[in-house]
């Protein structure tokens, strides 16, 4: 009897060791149908994160790709335009289809998670209406009508939201609390807008300039499931550090560096701490130059890859601090004809806007960048704006210049991002802003805003533009 049941355990224990294993699935396949294409282009599947793939498509519109990421909500974009949010989860198969042949058609899903992505198509759609409703002008806008239209918004989302099935529950608790914080993120962009002009011609008071400091005041900085998932809540976080940062520099009067790491050390979350600094410092901040930030990151972060890339950024920076020579830009299309290059304005001073025509914070900077030019049209300074847009779409920066009757000279880069003057700036995020003496020497890689006025118009006097 013992022998037998021996028998039989050996005969189950070898049933479960030579059982197959599955395979984990740590990709997912994206597929897509682009419809009446008249030649190829690129779809870019991006996040806040880091994460960041373009993917050839053919002019047959059809295509597949496999994509090795984490879980979570990505933005996708066809040729710099038609875009929307979508939800990658490892092991699924996503299908989708848009008609090439209409500007901004809307994505159509299909397969794996379909039900959840058409949501974030309805929501774009949402979103697009929004600020097309407010124009360029937006933040311009009076408080009670801005607000209302902020609310409009947050409604419109919700009720899509809840009125689409199938939603797993999780993630709909999460894109609940994401709208909210892209509320709070508009709020933030608007307030960003009260400098002296916007004060004295379009608003009379800044009510949610208080609601937004105190929503701001109780975000909870250590939620990793909200960061990992909403770009705009790790947007907010930053945000927030980056305020108290500038409190305690100006109330213990320190370096804005050892302020930030001060700010920094409330964040209890290891994971959104090291991103926070990782992705200040390598998306071109100033805080590069900052020694003890950089120690901070490298105290804290074990990535050997991220280690490296600020290591070199750190010891690029040294290259772009006040007084350096300026990286030069040749030869390139000017949009009143012929090319310009950065020597040519030698001798005077120089304001350099880096935008493109898809970057919607970058249009809404070119009411104040109109208003500066204006004010210092002869003044011993020159306004350059220089378009990242690729080469093939140099029609749509053509004609976004002549509908906005945009003045100043208008430049576009050789080779969008990928310039040589663009990447010896380190610039990954757009717009960005820099001022050079009549020298061609730096005086700051990383200025004001137009629409920081006040702070733009200090640093143009004490540098001696006159």
């Amino acid at each position: 009897m013992k022998k037998k049941i021996a028998i039989l355990l050996l005969l189950v224990t070898s049933m479960y060791s030579c059982k197959e294993e599955i395979p984990k699935v740590d990709y997912v396949i994206l597929t897509g149908n682009l419809i009446n294409l008249k030649s190829g282009g690129n779809i870019l599947v991006r996040n806040s994160k880091g994460f960041s793939k373009q993917i050839k498509v053919p002019v047959t519109g059809q295509f597949i790709d496999t994509l090795y990421l984490d879980t979570s909500v990505y933005m996708m974009r066809f040729n710099g335009y038609q875009r929307t949010e979508v939800y990658l989860k490892k092991g699924s198969n996503i299908h989708f289809t848009f008609n090439g042949a209409e500007f901004n058609s809307p994505y159509t899903f299909s397969g794996d998670l379909s039900t959840l992505n058409n949501y974030y198509v309805q929501k774009s759609s949402i979103e697009k209406s929004f600020h097309e409703t407010g124009g360029p002008d937006i933040c311009l806008l009076e408080e009670d009508v801005f607000e209302s239209r902020l609310t409009k918004r947050q409604k419109d989302m919700e009720r899509v939201l809840l009125a689409t099935p199938d939603i797993p529950s999780d993630i709909k608790d999460k894109e609940f609390r994401n709208i909210y914080y892209e509320r709070l993120k508009l709020m933030e962009s608007y307030n960003g807008y009260q400098n002296d002009i916007v004060q004295k011609k379009y608003r009379k008071n800044h009510k949610l300039n208080e609601k937004f400091a105190k929503e701001l005041e109780a975000l909870d900085l250590n939620n990793q499931t909200d960061y990992l998932y909403s770009s705009k809540y790790a947007t907010l976080v930053s945000l927030s550090i980056d305020y108290k940062a500038k409190s305690f520099r100006d109330k213990d009067g320190i370096p804005y560096g050892d302020a930030y790491v001060k700010a920094i050390s409330e964040v209890k979350n290891d994971f959104i701490r090291e991103n926070v600094l990782y992705n200040n410092l390598y998306a071109g901040s100033s805080l590069v130059n900052s020694k003890v930030v950089v120690n901070a990151f490298l105290s804290l972060s074990t990535d050997e890859s991220r280690i490296k890339k600020v290591k070199r950024l750190y010891e690029d920076s040294a290259k772009l601090l006040s007084g350096k020579p300026s990286p030069k830009f040749v030869n390139y299309e000017n949009n009143a004809g012929g090319t310009s290059s950065l020597d040519d304005f030698i001798g005077k001073f120089v304001y350099i806007d880096i935008w493109a025509t898809w970057c919607l914070p970058c249009k809404m900077q070119i009411p104040f960048l109109e208003a500066l030019e204006e004010q210092y049209h002869a003044k011993n300074i020159e306004f350059v704006s220089i378009s990242v847009d690729k080469q093939k779409n140099k029609q749509l920066w053509k004609d976004l210049i002549k509908v906005n009757k945009m003045k100043g000279i208008q430049l576009i880069a050789d080779n969008d991002f990928k310039s040589d003057f663009i990447k010896s700036y380190n610039i990954k995020r757009i717009p960005r802003f820099i001022f050079l003496d009549p020298m061609g020497n730096i005086i700051s890689y990383n200025a004001p805003r137009p629409s920081q006025t006040y702070k733009l118009k200090g640093l143009f006097d004490e540098s001696g533009v006159k």
